[in-house]
């Protein structure tokens, strides 16, 4: 496969982004379904070269299909905390359901979201039901220590000012839907905290402060 041609691979009315291409082989990250797909429902997947369809030579028809299984959807419905001091480190717990059991098959993806002080609700852009594959592995991971099917116990590293939302991608399922409900709490804020200004009063034309 030419290298200067990047294919484009649909499924459905869903399309696979693109990650590798070689000769024989291409790897795509499937975007959340379509609202004009239906769940378990197996649909061809169908390559496009310049415009045209691939040629279709499956050993069967399944072969050469995939099928969004509610089954193997995941969901994540909570973050708590949801905040905490610049600097820190903190154990997250994401509350949800389908994850895995298995701690390393769960991966918890961080994502920076540019010019959010705090998600409030779940209203604007932000808050979509489902977030772009795109945009995932951002920032480094949230380590999961813990797994159950319902919960995820996962340890944070310190991090810089600002929003982060968390993804999690669960080896064989995919990646965890977030309800429009949920969108507002799966997100983490790393906030600056004052504790103290020293001294307290001083001179009018002005005192060296620390805080």
């Amino acid at each position: 496969m030419a290298a200067n041609r990047v294919p484009m691979i649909s499924i459905g009315n869903t399309e696979c982004l693109v990650v590798t291409v070689v000769d024989t082989s291409i790897v795509c990250m499937t975007e959340p379904m379509n609202s004009g797909d239906t769940a378990d429902t197996a649909y061809d997947v169908v390559v496009t070269l310049s415009g045209q369809n691939a040629t279709r030579a499956c050993s069967s028809a399944a072969a050469c299909q995939f099928t969004y299984e509610a089954a193997k959807t995941v969901n994540m419905t909570r973050v708590t905390p949801n905040s905490g001091a610049v600097g820190a480190g903190f154990m997250l717990t994401i509350a949800g359901t389908n994850f895995d059991t298995t701690p390393a098959n769960n991966k918890v993806y961080l994502e920076r979201v540019p010019g959010v002080s705090r998600m409030t609700d779940s209203s604007g852009p932000e808050a979509a039901s489902v977030p772009s594959n795109a945009a995932i592995v951002a920032l480094p991971q949230c380590t999961v220590i813990a797994a159950s099917a319902t919960q995820l116990v996962c340890r944070l590293e310190p991090l810089a000012a600002g929003t982060v939302r968390l993804h999690v991608l669960v080896e064989g399922k995919g990646t965890a839907v977030m309800g429009a409900a949920a969108a507002a709490s799966t997100w983490f804020k790393s906030e600056v905290t004052v504790t103290k200004a020293l001294p307290a009063a001083g001179s009018r034309a002005g005192t060296m402060m620390t805080i």
